[in-house]
């Protein structure tokens, strides 16, 4: 077997393993599969570790820290192990002749974007799984793309969307600039 062939082998059973692990977290729960996975494990404790208040000691600290830098690692070797784009490749020919500080940040931000686009479809992946009510709750909490549209304290301490509020002040603004009083010159 070539070393090429080898890599391809390995990649591949690296991508088998990622999608066992992917498939144990598709329980119904707000947190990411590894606190999860955590969690069954030290089930037999009799003590919940994730919980709320929950006590936390250094070695559950270390062993969740340690499931993150893993989760971490392995996206990162995913998104290295992906072909490149014609976008991609035209931007790295973009800074061929630039500073090598210059091509080290176009690469990490390829790679940021390759990591972002395996978490998206990882969880499109896992509401994709859920069932349909379940789902279309969850995507109701969703933000717009447009930014941030959760809801903020508005004049009244009421809470109002951000639209909401833009219009609110504007309205207080008219008011009172037609309640000033007008300054004789």
């Amino acid at each position: 077997m070539t070393l090429p062939e080898r890599h391809e082998h390995h990649r591949y059973w690296q991508d088998r393993r990622i999608d066992r692990m992917e498939e144990l977290s598709n329980i119904p729960d707000d947190r990411p599969w590894y606190e999860q996975a955590l969690e069954r494990a030290q089930a037999g404790t009799g003590q919940d570790p994730l919980a709320p208040g929950a006590e936390r000691t250094a070695d559950m600290t270390q062993q969740r820290a340690a499931s993150l830098a893993f989760h971490d690692r392995m996206m990162g070797e995913r998104a290295r192990a992906m072909a490149l784009t014609a976008v991609e490749r035209d931007a790295l020919d973009a800074v061929l002749g630039a500073s090598d500080e210059t091509r080290r940040v176009v690469e990490d931000f390829i790679l940021q974007e390759r990591v972002q686009a395996l978490r998206d479809r990882s969880r499109a992946e896992q509401l994709r799984r859920l069932p349909t009510h379940l789902r279309e709750k969850l995507e109701a909490l969703r933000l717009p793309d447009d930014g941030p549209a959760r809801p903020v304290p508005g004049p009244d301490r009421q809470l109002l969307s951000l639209a909401d509020l833009d219009q609110a002040q504007d309205d207080m603004l008219a008011d009172y600039r037609r309640e000033e009083p007008q300054h004789e010159r």
